[in-house]
């Protein structure tokens, strides 16, 4: 038997963890046991074309989800500057990220 020593936290959409919890219920086991059996057949199969597509979803998504945060981030810093710049009076210089000038063309 495996000695279980480590753990892993990882991020799920609340509709996922409900299901999770969902079918480990029906199963009369913790949804932590479901979601390790769950991993381990994945690994099982980590060559077979169902996974590995999942896998590209998963990964195409993460990427998606990068992007958006990195952007928000930026527009944020971007805002921060334009109210500091207005509070202090400083110059009518405008102070445009080159992301945010091509999204107010849109």
């Amino acid at each position: 038997m495996a000695d279980l020593n480590t753990r892993l936290t990882i991020p799920m959409a609340a509709d996922d963890k409900t299901r999770l919890r969902r079918a480990a219920a029906e199963l009369g086991i913790s949804p932590g046991l479901l979601a390790r059996a769950l991993i381990l057949v994945g690994l099982d199969s980590i060559g077979e074309p169902d996974v590995i597509s999942r896998i590209e979803v998963e990964a195409e998504a993460a990427t998606s989800r990068a992007s958006a945060a990195g952007k928000a981030a930026m527009k944020s810093r971007w805002d921060k500057e334009r109210a500091k710049q207005k509070r202090s009076g400083a110059g009518r210089a405008k102070a445009v990220s080159p992301d945010l000038e091509e999204e107010n063309k849109s």
